[in-house]
């Protein structure tokens, strides 16, 4: 049940992602494989694979032909501060990111470029650039809660992971908005990365569907 949760919130970044960058895209006269964009993808897990292979796909079908280029740059410093070198060099027509670390290396490297910046929970690493677009991961708790229950009508017991010192007052609040619609929600507070493994394993035995809100700790 979680994976059909990861894909449907996967899927709304995609078609907000290519509802962002189809004016940027647009203003090319002729779309050629000349066209570049660059892609930094700052994780290797498989919500960011389903959401470069839906973005791919979406510009497909919108019949707009473009040279992507995809760099893993998880964990490899010195291998974005490469890629971002030669966009500085070389140019591209949009520099897309995926998670906060690469998201955060482009904004301060990339001035004069327009940068997508997807994954990521908050806007505040890119409060400073003028030249970026965000596509968050941060929607309506009601509205979440609500497309859970049309995807999953049988679920009734909601389980969601959290760090406290972080997301407390979102909890309660989710609580409330969970209990206007039918639902029951399971909170679990998580206050170190080392917690979280037992954690997950204890709440899956006792809900119908695992919910992930946006969580610096338990989403990393």
């Amino acid at each position: 049940m979680m994976a059909i949760l990861i894909r449907f919130m996967t899927g709304i970044v995609q078609a907000l992602a290519l509802a962002t960058v189809l004016p940027i895209l647009v203003s090319e006269s002729v779309f050629a494989e000349s066209t570049r964009i660059v892609v930094l993808s700052g994780q290797e897990l498989k919500p960011y694979q389903d959401m470069l292979t839906g973005f791919q796909q979406s510009l497909v079908k919108q019949g707009i032909t473009v040279n992507i280029e995809i760099h893993p740059v998880q964990g490899n410093p010195t291998k974005m501060q490469d890629v971002l070198e030669n966009v500085k060099r070389n140019g591209a027509k949009l520099v897309v990111t995926l998670g906060n670390q690469a998201t955060q290396a482009a904004v301060r490297e990339i001035t004069h470029l327009p940068i997508l910046a997807t994954m990521i929970i908050t806007s505040d690493d890119i409060r400073s650039s003028s030249n970026t677009t965000a596509v968050l991961l941060d929607f309506p708790l009601e509205t979440q809660l609500e497309w859970m229950k049309r995807i999953v009508p049988s679920a009734g017991s909601v389980g969601v992971l959290f760090n406290p010192k972080e997301n407390h007052a979102k909890a309660v609040a989710a609580s409330k908005a969970a209990k206007e619609i039918g639902l029951t929600l399971i909170p679990r507070s998580v206050e170190t990365p080392r917690a979280l493994p037992d954690a997950l394993d204890d709440i899956t035995r006792t809900v119908d569907v695992l919910w992930g809100i946006p969580d610096s700790l338990v989403m990393t």
